[in-house]
């Protein structure tokens, strides 16, 4: 948006005893908004759908989440190899106020009074303040170190499904672009039969003036001019539809304009290799069989070095005084712990994990399957797409013959209208077909394509 420019008072007074300055000024202003105005109206010129995809890469929002959700499961990773010792160090510190000290009984004999009496004694400081330092790390702990390697794995799977993303959004790019590209194809057919059909009416009309046509044919041919020109209308809303949402998908800096790259011949032979489902299915098994070790292992009991350091400061009068009685205590040492197996949680889980584990492997047998039976439709709907167009293309080889015939026989008066009209339709559902039939060609490769770079 173009700010509004203000003329400083020098400016205003100069051009207002000057005109030609003003002239001058104001040829500038045009200038600027001309500029400005391309600069706001540039359009991005398309030629592919890889060059959308690339666009999509840095911008589109699934592909940036999924990008995150890879580096994210690289944190864990990372987190979870210095968590295999999962080193600690807790600090505490209290300050307390004894304001009853708890009393003991002690025998009365050490102090020389008769057997079987008892002296009353209050033990204890009532200011005690103590900091305490306790490091401490395991030095065996074979879950914590399973979980590393299952972060290991889930690393692998978050690049997995990163690139489910990105093939996801290069496929909804590449259909919506050979959408466009088919609507560009159909229009310039129907353009094309529009100008026929206004021929038509032309020749009818004059034929009509003349007393050799009946209104009824001036009235079919204009028919078919509207029948044409409606289908031009809803061909460009259908294709602005597909623009729109290749700007959702790519997100350009401009406006898109769509053209179709010069027709190189026929796409070379390909196979379909594509993987990328039946990886992420094995290594989910792989994830699921790294949970059970995890389980399993958590039964193991827990070897961990402690240590503690304390420094306590103890007082009658108050936190820290000038008299106050200063005491260090330290420790080191080896602990270890283990849940007994009867520890239910424990158990419970290593189970559930277990059965999750049995049906990562059933979908994994399955996933390999449906890869297999996938790129095999791939191959196929390719081949049937090009074994199609070679027939729609001979179809509309034929149907044009027959059209040319009859438009000279219609010229020469010979050929009724209704009889034309037909024969323009098939012609012309004929051409769409086989314009829809060859982009199909390409959309399929490009399908095929995709499938195997990922």
């Amino acid at each position: 948006m173009l700010r509004r420019m203000y003329l400083n008072p020098v400016c205003r007074l100069q051009c207002g005893r000057n005109p030609a300055l003003f002239t001058g000024m104001k040829g500038k202003i045009i200038a600027l908004l001309l500029i400005f105005g391309n600069l706001s109206a540039q359009e991005v010129e398309i030629s592919s759908a890889d060059a959308l995809f690339q666009m999509a890469l840095a911008s589109n929002p699934a592909v940036r989440n999924a990008a995150l959700q890879r580096d994210l499961a690289g944190i864990t990773r990372k987190i979870a190899g210095v968590n295999a010792f999962s080193p600690r160090v807790p600090v505490s510190y209290q300050a307390l106020d004894n304001i009853a000290l708890q009393k003991t009984y002690v025998p009365g004999v050490i102090f020389g009074q008769p057997e079987g009496s008892y002296k009353e004694l209050i033990m204890g400081q009532k200011y005690v303040a103590t900091f305490n330092l306790s490091p401490q790390f395991d030095i065996l702990n074979f879950s914590n170190r399973a979980q590393r390697r299952a972060a290991v794995v889930n690393e692998e799977l978050a690049e997995l499904s990163e690139k489910q993303a990105q093939r996801d959004i290069h496929l909804q790019i590449n259909a919506a672009f050979h959408n466009v590209i088919s609507f560009d194809r159909q229009k310039h057919i129907l353009e094309e039969n529009l100008e026929v059909a206004r021929k038509i009416r032309t020749i009818t009309g004059n034929r009509f003036e003349e007393g050799i046509a009946r209104s009824q044919e001036v009235n079919e041919a204009e028919v078919n001019v509207v029948t044409l020109e409606n289908s031009l209308v809803q061909l460009e809303e259908n294709r602005r539809l597909q623009v729109e949402l290749l700007k959702l998908l790519a997100r350009p800096e401009g406006d898109l304009r769509i053209r179709e790259e010069t027709d190189t011949g026929p796409a070379p032979e390909l196979r379909a290799e594509g993987s990328l489902e039946a990886d992420l299915a094995r290594t989910r098994t792989r994830m699921a069989g790294q949970d059970v070790r995890s389980a399993r292992l958590d039964q193991w009991p827990v070897l961990s070095a402690v240590s503690s350091f304390n420094w306590q400061s103890l007082d009658n009068r108050f936190f820290y005084g000038s008299g106050s009685s200063a005491i260090y205590f330290a420790y080191v040492g080896l602990k270890l712990s283990w849940d007994l197996p009867t520890n239910v949680q424990k158990v419970s889980n290593l189970k559930n994990r277990e059965v999750q584990w049995k049906i990562a492997e059933n979908n994994r047998e399955l996933a390999e399957e449906q890869q297999v039976y996938d790129n095999l439709r791939l191959e196929t709907e390719l081949r049937k797409a090009q074994l199609q167009l070679e027939s729609l293309q001979k179809i509309e080889t034929l149907k044009k013959d027959t059209f040319e015939k009859n438009f000279a026989q219609f010229e020469e008066n010979i050929l009724p209208l209704d009889k034309l009209l037909i024969s323009q339709n098939d012609w012309l559902t004929s051409r769409l077909n086989e314009a829809a039939g060859a982009v199909n060609v390409k959309y399929n490769y490009e399908i095929l394509r995709i499938n195997n770079r990922y």
